[in-house]
Parts: structure tokens; sequence; C-alpha cells
């Protein structure tokens, strides 16, 4: 799948964001601009009357990886189902307490946890008024700035799918389908053996420091591009903020694959 002509560079940040990492090769996060997220609302009426108004919150969200935009109409009622949805998969986990082994499917977890201790604004009596459209507007900025910093809508399920329980792969198709966001970079993930660690490489050819068993202890520190290189995502991050190739054959890099063991 060839990179969309309009995207100018690709900043390839960490893609857990649970995670904590070397200075020099992975810092998880560059700061978030202020405008990754924007909220703003419109108010209509289908009928004359107070009571038949309601208000849209057009929610603007920019991929922290990729920095393609998209906006998102959607409605308090909406959003509450949303999460309600995410709490009950949340839920069904607590219930049978599955051993979560691999380190994909853990991150998940701490990803939904993280999302889910975001403070959600109550339903209201008048859900109308300027304070309580105020309150909600300011709640979901924070709500989906967690949201795609998770960067579950980038997972490629036609590829990971058959790595992660059954649970999350409903986490996965719930959150993308909520988000509909438009078709961009993608990202899968790959479980190497601890003793193969990154087949064919074992330096990072962009700082030239070995893989290490740390690097590759959470998915997305240590990533594979379509062409089959093998980078620190810091390092790479760092060249891809001037063109979205790979360093060595300067392929385009529209997908990529998270290594961890």
């Amino acid at each position: 799948m060839a990179l969309r002509s309009s995207l100018s560079k690709v900043d390839v940040r960490a893609l857990s964001p649970m995670a904590s990492f070397d200075e020099d090769h992975q810092a998880p996060f560059s700061p978030k601009m202020e405008d990754d997220v924007v909220v703003s609302t419109t108010t209509s009426a289908t009928e004359a009357g107070y009571l038949a108004k309601h208000t849209a919150y057009n929610v603007r969200l920019r991929c922290p990886v990729t920095k393609r935009d998209w906006t998102l109409s959607t409605r308090y009622s909406a959003v509450l189902a949303f999460r309600t949805s995410l709490a009950s998969l949340f839920a069904a986990y607590n219930q049978t307490h599955p051993k979560l082994k691999d380190r994909l499917a853990r991150e998940l977890l701490l990803q939904l946890a993280w999302l889910l201790d975001t403070p959600f604004p109550p339903k209201r009596l008048d859900s109308e008024a300027s304070w309580v459209v105020a309150e909600r507007t300011k709640a979901f900025r924070v709500f989906f700035c967690r949201l795609v910093d998770s960067k579950i809508h980038l997972i490629d399920l036609a590829h990971d799918a058959s790595n992660l329980p059954a649970l999350w792969v409903q986490l996965v198709n719930v959150v993308q389908s909520f988000m509909a966001a438009p078709a961009m970079l993608t990202v899968s993930y790959e479980k190497v053996p601890a003793i193969v660690r990154c087949p064919d490489h074992v330096d990072c050819s962009i700082c030239l420091a070995p893989f290490s068993e740390a690097d590759l202890s959470v998915p997305g520190v240590v990533v594979k591009t379509r062409c089959s290189h093998v980078f620190h995502q810091g390092c790479l991050a760092k060249w891809m903020q001037s063109q979205p190739s790979c360093p060595i054959c300067r392929d385009h890099v529209d997908a990529m694959v998270g290594l961890y063991m």
C-alpha cells in the first residue's frame, strides 16, 4: 500500500503509552501539541422549543504517529455508550482473571485501564446548559487525547487477531468502529523468541546500538518496516521527522511491526 502523497512526515513515537524508555533511544512521547485533539460544539433543533435542542461535539483528532487528522461528530450519549462498552470489557476481564503472560495483551489492558481512569462527565438534568456543555467539552478533550494516544486505531487486526485473546480483539474492534479513522499507516505486532531477538538484525542501523532484551520487553520499542529493516522506534522517529522513508533503502514507510518477546 503506497503512502499517501499528502503525508509530508511521520512521527513514530512509542507505540505503547504506558512504558518508560531509555532517553537516548525511546522517549515515549514527544510533547503533546495543544491541537492534537480539538473539541468544538454545534447546537441544532429538530423542532421549535428548548427541549428539542441537542448539542453535537465535533472532535478533531490527530494521529500521533501519522499526523493524519479527521473529525468525529458525536453526542454525549454516544460517547457514554462507547465508554460503557469499554467498562464492560474491563469487567469481563476482571471476572475471568486470565493470566496475561503475553506482553501485547498486557499492554492493551494497561491502555484500557488508563483510558477508563479518565474522569467522565456525569449525566445532567439540563444537558444543553452552557456550563454542562463546557464541562463535557473539557472532559472529552482529555478522554479523546488518551484514546488517540493508545494508538489502537492503527492496529491491523488482519495480522494480529490470532495473537490476541478474543476479549482484546473485541476491544480493538470497538475502538476502531467508534473512532472511524481514515485509512493510514497500520501497525501490527510480532512476538519473537527471546533467543532469536531480531532475526538478521543485532544493531539499530541509525544509532548503531545493539537491541537489548529490555528494548524487546515492551511492544513497539523496536519496530520493523515493511522492507524488513529494524530500528529503535525513537531513532526512526527522529529520522522520519524530515521524510517518511526507510533510512536504509528509502522505501516508503506505510506500515510497521512492533517486535516484542
